[in-house]
């Protein structure tokens, strides 16, 4: 398991805890739950990637600290994520329960 996952299986098993959270920590999480599984699709790829720019930039004579190789993928892979959410996977969605039988089209 990568620290990534790791970092969002102890966010998500605090979330699925008995109690209510701030709206501050509820609202982000729940749009995290909503675009899992565009992360889950995504995150192989944009960390490839990721590390493909790392070596050039390293070999290029750039120094990438480990914090960078961190947050760079995680957040690339958040926003593309949401992307990938709000443009296809909310489309398709709503297409497929317009055209679900018994339902009007």
């Amino acid at each position: 398991m990568d620290v990534y996952t790791g970092h969002i299986t102890h966010l998500l098993g605090a979330y699925k805890m008995s109690g209510k959270l701030p709206s501050f920590l509820h609202s982000p999480l729940k749009l995290l739950g909503e675009a899992s599984y565009s992360v889950y699709l995504l995150h192989p790829i944009v960390y490839a990637v990721c590390a493909f720019l790392f070596i050039k930039a390293e070999a290029q004579g750039l120094e990438i600290t480990n914090i960078w190789k961190l947050a760079a993928p995680a957040g690339a892979t958040l926003v593309l994520s949401y992307f990938v959410y709000f443009r296809f996977e909310l489309y398709f969605m709503k297409r497929a329960h317009h055209s679900s039988p018994g339902s009007p089209s």
